[in-house]
């Protein structure tokens, strides 16, 4: 990764506003309509907000998932990631089947790409707390997806590596002047 001599931070006018309100907006909608499904199901879940979650094992690194949630079925705690994606906002869950975008579906459910960006975000967000399950969640108006993701942990090793390579030898250094 070449230096970062352009580097800017993340500026909300810089987004598609409509695009952004949209996630904001329908987060809370979505968080509230996963609980109603796991209940549904039988899952008797306890849902939490969480800000930045920082492991005193490796405090260089952070994540802030949208959700804690606590499910007896489970052994322990898991992260909740929710997308609201305003490219579907108006597509029912039959009309799904024929779109291509990152999650793919079967009749086992829904299936994150495992090759993609999201999927690296849900395996970051359970090494850097700690847990070993997540719930991948995709929400419109019209149709919810849930997959629960489980921490495979070569996985989180790979991703650790990388992000410790980035954060020492190239942000850390440019935040430091020394690049």
């Amino acid at each position: 990764i070449p230096a970062l001599p352009n580097i800017s931070w993340f500026n909300v006018t810089s987004v598609c506003i409509c695009s952004y309100r949209y996630g904001i907006t329908n987060e809370p909608l979505a968080a509230k309509r996963y609980e109603e499904v796991l209940r549904s199901m039988g899952h008797d879940v306890t849902i939490t907000s969480c800000g930045l979650l920082v492991n005193p094992a490796f405090p260089w690194l952070g994540a802030s998932p949208d959700k804690i949630v606590y499910d007896p079925e489970e052994t322990s705690y898991g992260v909740v990631e929710i997308k609201c994606p305003y490219s579907l906002r108006g597509t029912s869950g039959a009309e799904l089947a024929g779109l291509s975008f990152y999650s793919k579906l079967s009749d086992s459910g829904p299936r994150l790409d495992r090759d993609n960006h999201y999927y690296s975000q849900v395996i970051g967000q359970m090494g850097v707390s700690g847990l070993r399950w997540a719930d991948f969640v995709i929400y419109s108006g019209k149709f919810i997806l849930i997959e629960r993701i489980r921490l495979v942990q070569a996985e989180w090793d790979a991703l650790k590596m990388k992000l410790e390579e980035f954060y020492f030898t190239t942000l850390l250094p440019y935040l430091g002047g020394s690049q």
